[in-house]
Order: structure tokens, then sequence, then C-alpha cells
């Protein structure tokens, strides 16, 4: 399953893959330039069900990306290397999916996953 696909500066698209676990980016013509796995062990296998819902590029070129039932917020550098990551429950509440600054060694900024 897929959604949320975003066009990027280059003309390439980030389209997270739910089910797959995976976040792809494309290029116009439908090849596979780039597979970011969501399922890493680091950030809790499978089990967590840490589906990609939305990929947001950052002026940097990192790419912000929140999974849905793993409750997490996860930022990536462009060499596929995850710079940090943040659960919603050690955050508190955080309504909405607006960016905020945070105070941590590893990101600058987070963007938040929400339940209705």
């Amino acid at each position: 399953q897929t959604r949320m696909a975003r066009k990027l500066p280059n003309g390439h698209y980030t389209v997270p893959h739910l089910l797959a676990f995976a976040v792809k980016e494309y290029a116009p013509d439908g090849k596979v330039m780039r597979v970011i796995k969501t399922d890493l062990e680091e950030l809790g296998g499978r089990r967590e069900e840490n589906w990609p819902f939305t990929a947001i590029e950052l002026d940097s070129g990192n790419l912000l990306v929140n999974l849905t039932h793993g409750n997490k917020t996860v930022e990536f550098a462009a060499e596929d290397q995850r710079i940090g990551f943040h659960r919603r429950s050690s955050l508190g509440r955080i309504s909405g999916r607006r960016r905020r600054p945070i105070t941590s060694r590893n990101t600058r900024s987070l963007r938040s996953t929400w339940r209705a």
C-alpha cells in the first residue's frame, strides 16, 4: 500500500510503502533510485510495525519519516543512515504533524504523528 507521495526538487518522488516497511525514491521514469528500510532492528524490527506513512525531505537533504503503528519519527541522512529517532510516547502529547524544535544530540527537528 502506498500513499503520501511527494515530489522532490530534483523531480524524483518519495513514496512510503506501508506494508513493505520501506520508503522508496523514484525517478520520473519509475526507476527506483533509493530504498530506505523502516524495519531496522535498531528501531524494533517488524514486531514494532514501523509502517512509513509520510516522508518529507528537509532543507538539509535528510528525510524525515513518520512511522504510524511504531509511533516513531525517524530522520535519515542522504546516505540512508539513521540520524535519530523519537518515540511519540516519550515526548508527551503532540498534536498534528508539525515541525517542532527539540533538544537532542542526534537531531534538531521533529515531526509528530497523531491519532484521531
